[in-house]
């Protein structure tokens, strides 16, 4: 999967810088990379870390370092369909009953679509009229989605570190789940206006990380394409907003 003397990308969990590295060789479920000067000098055994090629992202963890050599160990890949980014936002996960038919994956929101409407004026009313009625409509439409996301429990649900894309998402929980359960998903999208989402998907993965925690891999599943559209707008927005980020730190440490 991975070949040697081939060029990589490498992330440690929870963490939005990337760096570079060079596939010195892979051996079973074991890699060793080769890398660069401006790596993390706190390399620890144990500590997850995703490493990207053009194609696929894999998820591992650190087996040893010495100097410029790291070696880390296979948990499992992914075929890279759909950008990923790591984000914390409210977050709300529960299990699916096998007897229970999954109710179809959709949006929160549409009332501000009328809105639209109303952008071009009716000439039979006077403008400081329809403008008034403008600002109204738009006041309400934000207080119904509102209204919406609290009746879903988005407004107090908990903020989660996510990794996401429009193909799955990874996050913590104290609930134990097992691969092939179908858990539904409801999350709120931090944009202007916030855009609250209910889908579902097969758990992929789980890793016990001790404590009564776990961490577990979500592939979506009967997506309707409203959803995976928000979810793809959204990403690449995020992607965009972290890498002038990491730019701007750059530009600031030279």
């Amino acid at each position: 999967m991975l070949s040697p003397g081939e060029k990589v990308y490498y992330r440690f969990m929870q963490e939005t810088s990337v760096h570079s590295a060079r596939v010195i060789c892979m051996k079973g479920d074991t890699v060793t990379l080769h890398i660069s000067g401006e790596a993390p000098v706190n390399i620890h055994s144990g500590q997850h870390v995703m490493v990207s090629n053009e194609n696929l992202d894999f998820s591992t963890e650190v087996c040893s370092q010495e100097g410029a050599t790291l070696q880390l160990k296979m948990i499992w890949s992914e075929k890279r369909e759909y950008f990923r980014v790591d984000d914390i936002f409210p977050l709300i996960t529960g299990k699916v009953c096998n007897n229970s038919a999954c109710r179809k994956s959709r949006v929160f929101s549409g009332f501000s679509q009328d809105v639209a409407s109303l952008d071009l004026p009716d000439e039979s009313i006077h403008p400081q009229l329809w403008k008034m009625l403008v600002d109204i409509t738009t006041k309400l439409s934000l207080v119904l989605e509102r209204l919406l996301l609290e009746s879903e429990g988005l407004i107090k649900a908990e903020n989660k570190e996510v990794n996401v894309s429009a193909a799955g998402i990874r996050y913590t929980t104290r609930e134990k789940s097992e691969i092939g359960d179908v858990i539904e998903v409801k999350m709120l999208l931090p944009s202007y206006p916030p855009v609250g989402i209910l889908t579902y998907g097969d758990v992929m993965r789980v890793l016990d990380l001790g404590k009564g925690e776990y961490e577990i891999a979500l592939r979506f599943i009967d997506m309707d394409d409203e959803v995976r559209d928000e979810l793809i707008q959204y990403t690449l927005k995020r992607q965009r907003e972290l890498i002038r980020k990491q730019r701007g730190q750059r530009g600031n440490n030279g």
